[in-house]
């Protein structure tokens, strides 16, 4: 017999932290549609959100934790939790997964014409999909260029990047941050540290050594391959940060993202090359006060996250661009806010789905290898107003 994700995690978790989360209190109010990339927040949030007269104050102590795992799939997910991977397993029986969740390109790096303001690789070695989850845009033509970091400091949250790469030595607009080659017990560690000692409210982790025991797409579904035995080991890394977000008193009006930067491809090598669809697909998911449970909604990609963490701290929107030099349709955020990740409102929102249609038209955006110039030029154009 055939079950269904949803319902695998919930038998999976049935009885588990039993009432964990259920007093939580929930900041805002439910309805309302979210308006376009460039929408005007209502009272000061971001994105563009209608209808919202029922708005609740976000609560003083609000934390957001992005913890992303590189390259993890939702294959590789639904293996480890009936593997037992139980914090996994309850953030998607109390939250709210996405359907279909898609990276910007998952090119190896951020690739510029000649002569472009911000360099032929502004992002350094950086994965696209590390800077869309910070700054909300599907374009990355600067480092100039404003994100969750900058937005928490001028809100008075501090904030901690930890990212267990040399690649993300570049991400330096957090409060405390850590871009190096670091085991993930060490990686977390850090945010904890920052969440205990200095009272961090904006927690950004990227676990990446879970990519060293990738070989091959047959490890998503293979209980005993070494790549889901290190991801059930990363879960119970998510399980103590957890609780240290219990013991800091902040776990009630905490929210949760868990998600990757792109997916992976079908290699025995650990590779992401954008020409394989399976690359654009990252696993997706939310939990937290007032959110939906054990829910699905349709669609989301990188970018919204950015847009959807400053609305969850109820700070002004996301400005994009910052470099006077930079010239494109759109300066602004291009994301979306998820609205519909809280309880009461439809399941899905008004979504340009600017990746789904930029896939759509094949080598146009997706070229032969591993180049970022194609999705470029297509996302240029998908942009405009």
């Amino acid at each position: 017999m055939k079950h269904s994700f949803a319902s695998v995690v919930l038998g999976v978790y049935l009885g588990l932290m039993a009432g964990c989360g259920s007093s939580r209190t929930k900041p805002i109010a439910s309805g309302g549609s979210v308006g376009g990339a460039n929408a005007v927040g209502n009272m000061g949030r971001a994105g563009g959100m209608a209808g919202t007269a029922g708005l609740v104050p976000v609560a003083a102590n609000t934390t957001v934790v992005l913890f992303l795992v590189d390259g993890v799939m939702g294959e590789a997910v639904q293996t480890a939790i009936l593997n037992g991977a139980t914090n996994l397993a309850f953030i998607l029986a109390n939250g709210v997964r996405v359907a279909t969740s898609h990276s910007t390109s998952p090119a190896a790096v951020i690739q510029l014409p000649d002569g472009s303001p911000g360099g032929t690789q502004p992002w350094a070695h950086a994965t696209s999909g590390n800077v869309a989850v910070h700054t909300g845009c599907h374009l990355f033509e600067s480092n100039q260029m404003d994100d969750i970091f900058l937005a928490a400091r001028a809100a008075g949250i501090k904030s901690v990047y930890s990212g267990g790469d040399d690649n993300y030595a570049v991400f330096t607009t957090a409060d405390f941050h850590y871009g190096m080659m670091m085991d993930d017990a060490t990686t977390v560690q850090h945010a904890i540290d920052h969440l205990k000692n200095d009272g961090a409210r904006l927690l950004r982790i990227h676990l990446q050594r879970v990519r060293d025991f990738w070989t091959g797409p047959s490890d998503k579904t293979t209980a005993d391959s070494a790549y889901i035995q290190h991801l059930i080991a990363v879960d119970g890394l998510l399980g103590n940060l957890i609780q240290a977000l219990k013991d800091a008193g902040v776990w009630e009006s905490t929210y949760l993202i868990v998600a990757a930067d792109h997916g992976m491809g079908q290699a025995a090598s650990s590779t992401h090359a954008a020409s394989t669809p399976s690359s654009w697909d990252p696993f997706m998911a939310f939990y937290g006060p007032g959110l939906k449970r054990g829910a699905t909604i349709p669609y989301a990609e990188l970018p919204d996250i950015a847009v959807t963490t400053v609305y969850f701290f109820g700070l002004a929107p996301l400005r994009g661009h910052l470099d006077p030099l930079v010239n494109i349709p759109v300066m602004g955020t291009t994301g979306t806010v998820l609205t519909n990740l809280f309880e009461g409102t439809p399941a899905d929102v008004p979504h340009p789905r600017y990746i789904e249609r930029c896939l759509s038209m094949g080598a146009a955006c997706t070229s032969a290898g591993d180049d970022f110039g194609p999705y470029r030029q297509t996302m240029l154009n998908l942009i405009r107003p």
